[in-house]
């Protein structure tokens, strides 16, 4: 993951990164990173260049995205467990890595696994500059 953020994005300077897991959407979640990072720049007064929204795509639980041969997401059952813990540290091990000092702001996390996410980035990276926003559907 470092490598792609390396190469991709390496002279940019961002301010705000808002990873998204798309939990409901899945991959077609992407408007919920850019609505995110619109508010930031409109009201915050945050340059656009300096912003990134990410969806992380680990698969969807959604059977209509699943069977639908157009969805463009990862058409496999979403990743849970240490290998979904493990990809979160490695995401932000890479950006902490390429952004030192970048705001990250994790978007639509499934309740079950913000807690738990949030603990490892905070244990591990010595860091608290994570904002979790977990919306549920009543």
């Amino acid at each position: 993951m470092l490598s792609v953020l390396s190469e991709r994005h390496a002279s940019h300077k961002f301010c705000i990164l808002v990873p998204t897991f798309c939990v409901r959407e899945g991959a077609n979640g992407m408007g919920i990173p850019i609505g995110k990072l619109s508010l930031y720049c409109a009201a915050g007064g945050i340059a656009p260049h300096r912003v990134m929204p990410v969806v992380l795509d680990v698969g969807t639980d959604n059977e209509e995205l699943l069977n639908h041969p157009f969805y463009l997401g990862v058409q496999k059952p979403r990743i849970t467990g240490d290998k979904y813990f493990h990809l979160v540290d490695e995401f932000m091990r890479a950006v902490r890595f390429r952004w030192p000092n970048v705001l990250v702001q994790f978007e639509d996390f499934s309740s079950d696994k913000a807690q738990v996410s949030l603990s490892i980035i905070a244990l591990t990276q010595n860091r608290f500059l994570v904002s979790i926003l977990v919306y549920r559907l009543t």
